[in-house]
């Protein structure tokens, strides 16, 4: 059997449960709302769920994962538990604190303002079910603090830009924003030609975790995952599904440096 989670923060857990049967993981998906009246059988449907396997965890017990996840729609992709936890305190974290922060600056202003569709868009998430994001704000605390801190340091160079009212500046701000509006999109979008990667493994644990590791550091995303032991058991065939031509070399790339045998089918 194989034990998982759905936290949202995995470092400090991943390192306390040190156990073969265990993956951490955590589904991209939800809204704001809570209970059993909002659930929806599409809530997974093309959903990144970030799997932190450790050096323990079972190979075995990762393939079975992934193919539970991908059996909901879900796209997995494994990630080191430290390089989870910065990468969602900003595209997650943050926004939390920044739609705290924006609603707390506009209801203090006295006579309560009137806002538009943009100020909803943008606090969705504010004040969020207590009970969930204090503890995501404790246990993930530091890198939250210094995502907050970058995000202090551009809106003190937007301010100065406005300040200086120089038109050309503004519109290369403003543009820029829409360029990396547009890169980020097209990153969660991406796709392509499915190639099937084989590579022999010795027998051992973490080596599952260690080549998904990899990969996913690296932004590649291992659509499929299947293993298949030799016979005598001292090694192992994995096969690998990665999407698209640019991904599928980088993966043959990393697999080598890795020091693994792989080969395209």
């Amino acid at each position: 059997c194989g034990v998982t989670d759905v936290g949202s923060v995995k470092g400090e857990l991943v390192e306390g449960f040190v156990d073969e049967r265990f993956v951490g993981g955590h589904p991209v998906a939800g809204a704001e709302t809570a209970g059993v009246e909002h659930a929806r059988a599409d809530l997974f449907e093309g959903a990144v769920w970030y799997l932190t396997p450790s050096a323990t965890s079972s190979g075995i017990v990762l393939e079975r994962l992934h193919r539970f996840l991908t059996a909901l729609g879900a796209r997995p992709m494994a990630i080191d538990p430290e390089s989870h936890d910065r990468l969602l305190a900003a595209v997650s974290h943050l926004p939390h604190v920044l739609a705290n922060v924006l609603v707390s600056q506009a209801a203090g202003r006295g006579d309560l303002p009137r806002v538009g569709p943009s100020f909803r868009d943008a606090t969705r998430v504010a004040g969020a079910n207590s009970a969930i994001w204090t503890d995501i704000y404790i246990a993930n605390r530091d890198a939250i603090a210094a995502e907050i801190d970058g995000a202090v340091d551009r809106l003190q160079a937007a301010a100065k830009t406005l300040r200086a009212g120089d038109p050309a500046a503004l519109t290369e701000w403003n543009e820029s924003a829409a360029i990396d509006r547009r890169r980020l999109h097209d990153a969660d979008h991406a796709g392509g030609q499915l190639h099937e990667l084989r590579l022999t493994v010795p027998n051992r644990p973490g080596i599952v975790a260690q080549v998904a590791l990899a990969l996913g550091k690296a932004g590649v995303n291992i659509v499929d995952l299947g293993l298949a032991p030799a016979s005598d058991m001292r090694s192992g065939a994995m096969t690998l599904v990665v999407a698209g031509e640019a991904d599928s070399a980088r993966a043959r790339e990393l697999i080598e440096a890795l020091g693994f045998p792989v080969a395209q089918a």
